[in-house]
């Protein structure tokens, strides 16, 4: 069974008002605190989270008859898609703003995980917030790119439509900021080397 769904088709193929709404309503408490979640983990502040809360949750129910999914996962999945959409149109008006939405901490820890045993060195974790706080100086708006990009998994049409760039454009963008991030780190390691010396 899917109930998710069933209230999805209920809203949709429903004439009468009061049994669209009654549906609306228990879709949105089925959903309502995981999208919450997702959204305001995305958000820099609470009154933007809440914006971006509430057009999701009206973007929802008034595209629920466009989806044509089977499952409750297509259905967590559009409405997922819904929300990211919204909290990129908060963050729309210029692309320079959507600077660091993410904890610098989880991106050290989901870097150090991927890269082994070594990098729970204290000086390799120093390393690498370095780097981040000379990226997030040098060119803002490529910490946030990197990290949609690399630790969300955000592809780039995705990438593309937040900033509101085709993919190609986003593609050169996310690969730009990566040959900075690197470029950093290489004078840094130089620069620590040297002192080392």
């Amino acid at each position: 069974m899917n109930p998710l769904v069933e209230l999805a088709l209920r809203y949709r193929s429903s004439p009468d008002m009061d049994v669209r709404l009654h549906a609306a309503e228990e879709l949105i408490k089925a959903m309502g605190p995981s999208l919450w979640l997702y959204i305001a983990h995305r958000c820099r502040t609470v009154a933007t989270a809440e914006d971006a809360y509430q057009e999701a949750l009206q973007k929802i129910v008034h595209s629920l008859p466009a989806f044509r999914g089977r499952t409750d996962a297509q259905l967590w999945s559009y409405c997922y898609q819904i929300a990211w959409c919204c909290v990129a149109d908060e963050y729309r008006g210029g692309w320079a703003n959507l600077v660091e939405i993410w904890d610098p901490a989880v991106l050290r820890e989901a870097v150090g995980a991927g890269a082994g045993e070594e990098s729970d060195s204290a000086a390799t974790q120093a390393d690498l917030h370095a780097v981040l706080e000379l990226l997030k100086c040098v060119q803002p708006p490529c910490y946030g790119l990197l990290w949609i990009r690399y630790i969300d998994g955000l592809d780039f049409k995705t990438i593309g439509k937040t900033y509101g760039i085709s993919a190609a454009a986003a593609k050169v963008r996310v690969y730009r900021c990566l040959a900075l991030a690197q470029k950093l780190a290489k004078k840094l390691a130089k620069q620590l080397s040297a002192e080392g010396d």
